[in-house]
């Protein structure tokens, strides 16, 4: 840990020198490019070149006779450097030129005069002047390159001993620079490691929620939200333990159920010496097929779940009228016997075709059907009303006892039943999971109202496809 704290140390350090002397070396090119102009033949050389060019030429100006005349090495000079050079009378008449551009004055006023030495652009004039025998000549060389006047006025005196001083500030940034970044460096380590203990701290639920500022603010919140969301998924996680641990329970009670009269009445007929008549053999087989009819349920359940839960179950979709399939499905079940003297008021207009599963649709509504008549009590009155759209909507509903918020929360929840196991009608704790899950398989939803007093509402969404 701590090898690797120092290793981030001089990460984050030698990035910040590497940028430092990037900015120390565009900032030294940008004065080296302010102070330097390149000369046609591609020579680099200081900004007052030009100045002091134009000065010294003087000495290559003499006259005879009273007129000005250029010397060899002054038309080498000239060429050489690819310049141009009129030399002007005390009245501004040119005299002389060499390689005078098209389109240069031949007379120059003061103002013309004015005006050509401080034009800027891709070239540039400077002036000098020649003098014989108190006679003044003015003379005009003009250089081939963009040139600021101002750049020009450097001391050249003074210019070498100002290295010291760029080399005392240059030596002052880089050292300040190294100190800060290995400051720098060595904060972020520290702040590095306490990051790290905090994600040691969450692994371990011991991590106390922490508010930084600063750069690392963001993580630390980040890193609250983790531990936030960390200890929420433990307790759903020992929540949903604890309601295993509990159906575990009930389903056992619930199969030994009716295996209990099935060992019975098998251990009746196999020890009986005389053969029951047929009224007895008809009473025992009832109740043995019906114990075994409630055992399959159970398995059943448990198949469907796991199927539903792992996305096993494949649908197999028809375009069926919904309004009939359910009319048909509320029939059957007051056909059943157990049911018998009970009504189910249906209000529903017309026809709708959905694209359903029949088999997974039945299975549904058949357990919320149920679970309206076991729960909403024999007096209550139910119904079911269905309303044509998009989405189809199904109410089924009931003016029974209704159920209290707890119970409501928990109704979708696998493994939860509302009643005890020893006073239930046989339910597995999985009907109403069952039904929410098929009802999403077909992209629908499904979602509940009650009130302790005045029964229940189930309301279901299908989409058209």
């Amino acid at each position: 840990m701590k090898q690797s704290g120092y290793k981030s140390a001089f990460h984050i350090y030698g990035l910040f020198l590497i940028l430092m002397m990037l900015i120390l070396a565009a900032g030294a090119g940008m004065a080296v490019y302010a102070v330097t102009v390149q000369k046609p033949n591609g020579e680099i050389v200081r900004s007052d070149w030009p100045a002091e060019f134009t000065g010294a030429f003087s000495k290559e100006i003499i006259f005879q006779e009273g007129e000005p005349v250029i010397t060899q090495k002054g038309f080498e000079m000239l060429e050489d450097n690819g310049l141009w050079l009129q030399i002007l009378d005390s009245a501004g008449h040119a005299v002389k030129g060499v390689s005078v551009p098209e389109g240069q004055p031949e007379e120059y006023s003061p103002d013309r005069l004015l005006s050509t030495l401080d034009s800027s652009g891709d070239k540039a004039v400077f002036s000098g002047v020649s003098e014989d025998n108190g006679r003044s000549w003015t003379y005009l060389i003009g250089f081939p390159m963009d040139i600021a006047k101002i750049t020009m006025n450097v001391n050249a005196g003074h210019f070498p001993s100002g290295k010291s001083y760029v080399l005392l500030g240059a030596g002052a940034v880089l050292f300040l620079t190294a100190g800060l970044g290995l400051a720098y460096g060595f904060a972020v380590t520290r702040r590095l490691s306490k990051m790290t203990r905090a994600v040691d701290e969450i692994a371990g639920r011991r991590y106390m929620k922490t508010h930084e500022g600063g750069a690392f603010q963001d993580v630390y919140a980040s890193l609250n939200t983790l531990d936030q969301t960390l200890r929420e998924a433990e307790e759903v996680r020992r929540k949903d333990e604890r309601l295993r641990e509990e159906w575990i329970a009930n389903i056992t009670h619930d199969l030994k159920t009716p295996l209990s009269p099935i060992r019975g009445y098998a251990e009746l007929l196999a020890s009986s010496e005389d053969t029951p008549d047929a009224e007895e053999l008809q009473k025992y087989s009832a109740v043995i097929l019906k114990n075994t009819a409630c055992a399959e349920t159970l398995i059943n359940d448990l198949k469907l779940t796991y199927q539903l839960e792992n996305g096993m179950v494949p649908l197999k979709l028809q375009a069926l009228d919904i309004i009939r399939f359910v009319r048909e499905l509320v029939i059957d079940c007051l056909n059943d016997p157990q049911y018998a003297g009970r009504a189910i008021e249906f209000e529903a207009e017309g026809s709708q075709i959905l694209n359903f599963d029949p088999g997974l649709m039945k299975r549904a509504l058949n357990n919320l059907l149920i679970n309206t008549l076991l729960h909403s009590g024999s007096g209550a009155r139910t119904g079911v009303e269905i309303i044509s759209g998009i989405p189809c909507q199904i109410r089924i509903w009931d003016e029974g006892v209704g159920m209290s918020e707890k119970q409501l929360n928990r109704l979708f929840d696998r493994y939860y039943r509302g009643a005890p196991a020893a006073t239930d009608s046989g339910g597995t704790g999985l009907g109403m999971a069952i039904a929410r899950e098929i009802i999403s398989l077909h992209g629908g939803k499904i979602s509940a109202d009650s009130c302790p007093g005045r029964g229940t509402v189930f309301r279901i969404t299908l989409p058209q496809n």
